[in-house]
């Protein structure tokens, strides 16, 4: 399902509203080229903790993708 990043933010909002842990997913499947803006990763998961998640997670796809890995270590990532 595709969802733009306020979509999930509001669902991400309400399921820790209502007292749930929300475990996020940034990334997205299949489409060519996201992997190559580590800003976009870090914007999904900026995004997410501000609404409530308690953890979030990197598709596979967006830690390597054609070959090319993408660093950990340079994801803006909250203090635990």
């Amino acid at each position: 399902v595709s969802m733009s990043i306020d979509d999930k933010c509001r669902l991400i909002k309400m399921a820790s509203d209502a007292g749930l842990k929300v475990v996020a997913e940034a990334g997205q499947k299949g489409h060519d080229n996201w992997t190559n803006s580590l800003s976009y990763i870090n914007k999904q998961i900026e995004a997410y903790f501000e609404a409530g998640a308690w953890k979030t997670l990197i598709t596979g796809e967006g830690v390597s993708e054609g070959g090319e890995a993408v660093s950990v270590t340079n994801l803006k990532l909250p203090p635990s």
